[in-house]
């Protein structure tokens, strides 16, 4: 997971969404904001709605790779994903700052797992089939906001195995947000761990084609080759790559021969039809 370079909404659109939301937000009780957050966000994001083709848009463009997830970076995102649950923050469910494009198997995953910190305990606020539909209870939010929260300053990527796991010397706090998000969202899937791997492994040899393209072919299309690592998938890894190449001898000498790969971030998708 990295941070997302934040779109805004063309006007129109983003008008449309204030006045939905204040529909919803001027109702009543929680019960009929929950029930109404519900029905008129289904009802509402379809393809042929303009409003949402606008969303979707955007939220393609914020995307790493070929319009990966944000939170798995492996599947291509498909769906509009509610960081903060629109069953439990129905006042959120047409804001657009809580809109981030997630895979179906990442949203299947989350559904409405929402951890907090309420009373200096660790709580699931997600609401069962059965529970009462009440307000949750007031907290510290523990998941990661991709469009807000820099994942970086509190995950790290072990590059031997794929492992994502706390960073080291994180406060109490800092602690509990690095692993509430791994655990919920199940980054450490094997197969994600396997896809990092692989990701890896090609990150490193399209950095040591570069050198050689660069030393050997006079006529070689530099300029390509780092537009494509820097739009290849699971940026995290390419991140965690040059944050940890110093510990790395190998990888180090690569980055002796090339140092202005240090700089090479990873790129939003782009605008999209």
């Amino acid at each position: 997971m990295i941070r997302l370079v934040a779109l805004e909404l063309p006007e129109v659109a983003s008008n449309q969404l204030a006045a939905w939301q204040q529909a919803i937000t001027a109702l009543p009780t929680y019960q009929e904001r929950v029930a109404q957050a519900r029905e008129q966000f289904s009802a509402r994001n379809k393809t042929g709605n303009p409003v949402f083709r606008a969303v979707r848009g955007q939220l393609a463009a914020m995307c790493c790779g070929e319009r990966r997830c944000a939170y798995c970076e492996d599947s291509c995102a498909d769906e509009i994903e509610h960081v903060r649950p629109k069953a439990l923050f129905p006042e959120e469910v047409f804001a657009w700052r809580n809109y981030i494009y997630a895979c179906g198997p990442c949203n299947g995953i989350k559904r409405d797992n929402f951890p907090r910190l309420v009373g200096g305990v660790v709580r699931n606020v997600a609401r069962g089939p059965k529970d009462p539909i009440v307000e949750p209870p007031q907290g510290v939010d523990l998941l990661l906001d991709p469009r807000v929260d820099e994942p970086a300053e509190v995950l790290m990527l072990d590059l031997s195995t794929g492992f994502i796991l706390p960073r080291r010397s994180l406060d109490p706090l800092q602690r509990q947000r690095a692993e509430q998000t791994i655990e919920v969202l199940r980054l450490n899937r094997p197969g994600l761990m396997r896809a990092r791997m692989r990701e890896h492994r090609n990150y490193i040899a399209r950095l040591a084609r570069y050198i050689r393209m660069r030393d050997e072919d006079e006529l070689a299309d530099l300029d390509a080759d780092v537009e494509d690592i820097c739009r290849m998938g699971h940026p995290m890894v390419w991140n965690e790559i040059r944050r940890q190449q110093i510990n790395h001898p190998g990888l180090h000498r690569l980055f002796v021969q090339a140092p202005e790969a240090l700089a090479w971030a990873p790129r939003p998708h782009g605008a999209v039809d």
